[in-house]
């Protein structure tokens, strides 16, 4: 086959044929300038994003579906993100209006703080329950992470000591910086102060248990009331302490979770609005690369068809001329027939 078209491409015949064809091509003037205007014509037509003034002087070039194709595209893909992005915004914003205070802007701080304080608290808990259970007999084993009692023991004396100490100059304050204490009402404050020297009073008194029973290890008293002061203490008082620093600070901590959450939320619009540019980005673009990909085909199709029909326009443009000449010399005929019978029916 191969050798069958190399011999073809090669003929005289064919190089004649070749020849002849480009000649018509070249002298049939209107055929090529045809071809050369439309081209011109989809060159200079703007961008598709543009509105074109004269959207039909292409007939084979659908302009307006176009337009409005790329713009419904580009408005279907952006749009509906744009609009979650914004009520996230908007809802952002009324987050941090709760937790964030320009004139107290270290309250923001010390909600992230006693946040940070308040789980700690929350897990010496868990920690001092796990093992009271273990003692008892009612668990059977201890989860490794809950096996740390001697962070128990930090959090219930020494933390919750530097949380009722903190929240004693907090409620005495009258513009509180770490917390809004200032604002609650006096009652509240009342209670407040009471429950943070409550605090203060218990961790003082672990402190000091602790302190008797290194000096009962130190010099070997082997008392039986330290020792049991020292139980009462790690059994009692110290998760008790830890529940209720817990419970002082539990509303300063949850503006703190709302800090985080909405840390999490600014993060989560940022990658909206990075995914957002993308889409907007690809919603202009590729309206864009198929409307000179198009273009592209357009052209190359209408100069194959060009070189294809010519020739052969020009074989059957004889017969077509000679039709046409019948064709427009039957009604100039038909109409010199009926003007003589008109004249007549107009004398009569």
């Amino acid at each position: 086959m191969g050798v069958q078209l190399f011999n073809l491409l090669n003929s005289s015949i064919f190089q004649v044929v070749a020849v002849i064809w480009f000649i018509i091509l070249i002298v049939w003037r209107e055929k090529w300038a045809a071809v050369l205007e439309r081209t011109i014509k989809l060159i200079q037509k703007p961008i598709i994003f543009r509105k074109d003034s004269q959207p039909d002087n292409v007939p084979t070039y659908p302009r307006e579906f176009f337009e409005d194709s790329a713009s419904s595209f580009r408005d279907a893909l952006t749009k509906p993100l744009s609009r979650v992005t914004d009520s996230l915004h908007h809802w952002l914003g009324n987050l941090m209006k709760l937790v964030y205070d320009p004139e107290h802007p270290f309250r923001t701080v010390g909600y992230v703080v006693l946040l940070l304080c308040f789980l700690l608290l929350i897990y010496s808990d868990a920690v001092a329950v796990a093992n009271t259970l273990f003692v008892l007999g009612l668990l059977s084993e201890i989860l490794p992470f809950l096996s740390n009692f001697d962070i128990a023991i930090f959090a219930g004396s020494l933390i919750a000591l530097i949380l009722g100490f903190a929240f004693l100059f907090e409620t005495m304050s009258s513009k509180s910086e770490f917390t809004a204490m200032s604002e609650r009402e006096p009652r509240v404050r009342k209670a407040m102060f009471a429950m943070a020297a409550f605090i203060c009073l218990l961790s003082i008194t672990s402190l000091v248990a602790w302190g008797l029973a290194r000096l009962d290890v130190v010099e070997n008293l082997n008392s039986t009331f330290l020792d049991r002061f020292v139980t009462f203490v790690v059994v009692f008082v110290v998760p008790f302490n830890s529940a209720l620093a817990a419970a002082m600070i539990f509303n300063e901590a949850i503006r703190g979770s709302v800090l985080v959450f909405a840390v999490v939320g600014y993060i989560v619009e940022g990658v909206l609005h990075v995914v957002n540019f993308i889409l907007t980005l690809l919603s202009s673009l590729l309206p864009f690369v198929f409307d000179v990909l198009y273009r592209l085909i357009h052209v190359l199709i209408d100069i194959v068809v060009w070189i294809i029909t010519t020739p052969i326009l020009a074989v059957f443009w004889p017969f077509m001329t000679l039709i046409k000449m019948i064709t427009d010399n039957a009604p100039e005929e038909s109409t010199t027939k009926q003007k003589p019978e008109e004249i007549k029916q107009r004398s009569k």
